[in-house]
C-alpha cells in the first residue's frame, strides 16, 4: 500500500556552508530540512568552504546554479557576522530557473547578482517560519533552513506567493549587499591585453580567472605563449587544451599553462603542484587583479 507521505509532491533543497562534516552542524541542519519537508532532496553543494570566506562561497554558488533542477531552494549559509542585529537574512526569487535562495545579505549573493535580477526580495522576519528558541550563533539551524524547508514544501504544494509573503517584508533588489565579486573583464590594447581577476582557487591550486574562455582572441592554438600579471609577478604561460598538456619535461621548470576552464572561464595551473602555493596567493586576498598580455 502507498502512504499519503510517498504520494507527496517532492522539490529540492541545497546547501552551501562553511561548516564541514566533523561537528554535526550539516547534519542538523538537514534534520531541521526533513522534518519540515520530508520528501525533499537534499543536494549538497559544498560544505567545506574556507571558514568565513564569503567570496569563495559565492563563486561557488555562482557556479552551481544553473547546474541545479528548476525550482531548487539553495540555502547558502557562510555568515562571519551571525547574530548582527544590522546584517539582513533574506530570500532572493529569481525568474531564471525559477530558483530561490535563501542567503546573509552579505554579499555571498554578489556574483550571481550580477547575471540575475531577483525578481522578488524578502526580508526573513516571521519567527513563526524560524526555530523556537532562537540562538545568536547558529542561523544555519534556526533561520535560513526552517525557512528554506518551508519555501521547498510551498514550491512543491504550489503556494510559494503565499509563502513569499509570510517569510517578511519586500525589499527593493538595489537595496542589496553586491560586494564580494572582481569588476568585469576588459579586453584592450587592439585586443592584446585582457584584464580581470583571479576570482576564485580551487582544491588543487588553480587559479581561477573571471575572463570567459570566449574572451580569448582568435584560435585557441596549443602552445601558445602568453605572459600573465598576477600580484606584480610576471609570468609566462603556455596555452593548453587540457591538464595533462602539462607533463613536466624531461629538463627545465614544469610549465605554466592556461586553460579554458570547465566553469566556462580562463585558469591557470601547473603539473603535479599547487600554482596558488608556487606563487604565494592565498584565497583571503582575493579577488585580485589578473593581466593576460598577448
Amino acid at each position: 500500500m502507498t502512504s499519503a507521505a510517498s504520494q507527496s509532491p517532492t522539490s529540492f533543497v541545497a546547501l552551501l556552508t562553511d561548516f564541514g562534516d566533523r561537528d554535526g552542524y550539516v547534519g542538523v541542519v538537514k534534520g531541521v530540512i526533513l522534518r519540515l519537508c520530508p520528501n525533499c532532496t537534499i543536494v549538497d553543494l559544498a560544505h567545506h568552504i574556507d571558514p568565513q570566506d564569503v567570496n569563495h562561497a559565492g563563486w561557488v554558488l555562482n557556479q552551481c546554479f544553473d547546474a541545479l533542477p528548476d525550482q531548487t531552494v539553495i540555502i547558502a549559509v557562510v555568515d562571519p557576522y551571525v547574530g548582527d542585529a544590522t546584517q539582513r537574512s533574506v530570500v532572493l526569487v529569481f525568474e531564471a530557473g525559477q530558483k530561490v535562495v535563501v542567503v546573509p545579505d552579505n554579499g555571498l549573493a554578489g556574483r550571481l547578482l550580477a547575471r540575475y535580477e531577483p525578481v522578488e526580495v524578502r526580508v526573513i522576519q516571521n519567527p513563526a517560519l524560524q526555530g523556537a528558541g532562537q540562538s545568536t550563533t547558529f542561523h544555519g539551524r534556526d533561520r535560513y533552513a526552517p525557512v528554506g524547508a518551508h519555501l521547498a514544501r510551498a514550491i512543491a504544494e504550489e503556494t510559494l506567493p503565499a509563502m513569499l509573503a509570510a517569510v517578511g517584508p519586500s525589499l527593493p533588489a538595489a537595496d542589496l549587499k553586491r560586494q564580494g565579486h572582481a569588476m568585469a573583464p576588459v579586453l584592450r590594447e587592439d585586443d592584446r591585453l585582457i584584464q580581470g581577476a583571479i576570482d576564485a582557487l580551487d582544491r588543487y591550486g588553480n587559479l581561477l580567472t573571471n575572463v570567459p574562455n570566449t574572451m580569448w582572441p582568435g584560435t585557441w592554438t596549443e602552445a601558445d605563449v602568453a605572459t600573465a600579471q598576477v600580484n606584480d609577478r610576471t609570468i609566462p604561460v603556455v596555452c593548453c587544451l587540457s591538464y595533462s598538456a602539462l607533463q613536466k619535461p624531461n629538463e627545465g621548470p614544469a610549465p605554466i599553462g592556461l586553460i579554458r576552464g570547465s566553469h566556462g572561464c580562463l585558469e591557470l595551473a601547473v603539473d603535479g603542484a599547487s600554482l596558488s602555493e608556487t606563487l604565494g596567493i592565498r584565497a583571503d586576498e582575493l579577488p585580485t587583479p589578473f593581466e593576460l598580455r598577448l
